[in-house]
């Protein structure tokens, strides 16, 4: 859903990072609860897409923002029409908790991945997946 910072020079030698907050997979999240899922996820990746970027960007180089600038938000429309969007730091947190107490978000809890049952868990959805295409198909 979010591709994180890819740090290019331009031509005017200003580094320039870019952020994508992919709609079209964000839309293809699905589930019991699935628009409050993607409004949730759509909430934590614009929390992530404002957050300040680490500035170590490799041994011996510091990237050093420029406070002057804004940051300029684009949004690009699937024929590649771009549009200026405002996005203030507080109507993506406002927007990101209301989707998260919408979700139903919990208490944080720690748990240990199990990678065993992840893989037993897609074995098992991919069969439903088989058994639903062959009950459309008869």
């Amino acid at each position: 859903i979010l591709r994180y910072a890819n740090t290019s020079i331009c031509p005017t030698g200003a580094d320039v990072t870019h952020v994508t907050v992919n709609l079209v997979a964000l839309r293809r999240l699905e589930g019991d609860n699935g628009q409050a899922l993607r409004r949730y996820i759509l909430g934590l990746s614009l929390i992530a897409a404002i957050e300040p970027l680490d500035a170590f960007l490799r041994q011996g180089c510091l990237l050093v923002p420029d406070t002057a600038t804004a940051p300029v938000w684009m949004l690009v429309g699937r024929n590649g029409e771009r549009s200026e969007v405002a996005l203030a730091e507080g109507l993506v947190l406002d927007y990101a908790s209301t989707a998260a107490g919408v979700f139903g978000v919990g208490d944080d809890r720690y748990v240990n991945f199990d990678k065993t049952r992840a893989k037993e868990d897609v074995k098992k959805a991919d069969k439903v997946k088989k058994t639903d295409k062959k009950a459309q198909a008869s």
